[in-house]
């Protein structure tokens, strides 16, 4: 397995998220932010951070597992209109994490990709002269692979 193909499981759980797409729309979730911002705004973006050391799995006789941690961030990217304010940016950065991590929390197998999900810290940033928030969560994904195939 590859960390492309654990990326686009949590794409496809997200994307198919009501509450998710209530809070951004299924267009607006995708992978990689790059050098510019989404275009249309709020967008949910995954992006990868890379894979952890491999752990050796007990096995029975044949061909090895190993465990495997995907690690990744999930940024949610909004703005605000002129006329609201600093409270309006906190609760909107509160309700993102809690609809995200409730989003996640739901299957935390990935459509049987995954053994298991680690929600870890939450980061709020801000670039007040661009009119942009962001709300960073860190995303651990713990897959069972098997040692030739990887």
């Amino acid at each position: 397995m590859e960390i492309a193909t654990v990326r686009n499981a949590i794409i496809d759980q997200l994307k198919n998220d009501a509450d998710i797409i209530a809070l951004c729309g299924a267009d607006a979730v995708d992978y990689g932010l790059g050098r510019q911002f989404p275009e249309s705004l709020p967008a949910l973006r995954i992006i990868q951070l890379g894979r952890d050391e491999e752990e050796e799995a007990e096995s029975g006789d044949g061909d090895p597992f190993i465990w495997v941690n995907y690690r990744f961030h999930l940024g949610y990217i909004f703005e605000i209109q002129s006329d609201e304010d600093e409270k309006t940016v906190e609760d909107m950065e509160s309700s993102a994490d809690r609809v995200i991590r409730k989003a996640l929390a739901k299957d935390y197998t990935l459509q049987n990709y995954a053994i298991d999900i680690a929600l870890g810290r939450t980061f709020f940033r801000a670039i007040p002269e661009k009119n942009k928030y962001f709300v960073i969560i860190e995303l651990s994904v713990r897959v069972l692979e098997q040692a030739s195939i990887r």
